[in-house]
């Protein structure tokens, strides 16, 4: 789940460096992703406990 999540992530700051966005976007982009995929993380501990 996460490594698709990942891989998502990577795609579309692949796509948004085409595009010209700054360093700072990506930066953006990154903490929003990692935020998603502690949620998930959580979610899948709490459903597994």
């Amino acid at each position: 789940m996460a490594m698709a999540a990942a891989d998502q992530v990577r795609s579309r700051a692949r796509v948004l460096r085409r595009r010209g966005v700054g360093v700072v976007g990506l930066l953006v982009m990154v903490c929003v992703a990692g935020v998603v995929v502690a949620g998930v993380e959580v979610a899948g501990g709490v459903a597994v406990a």
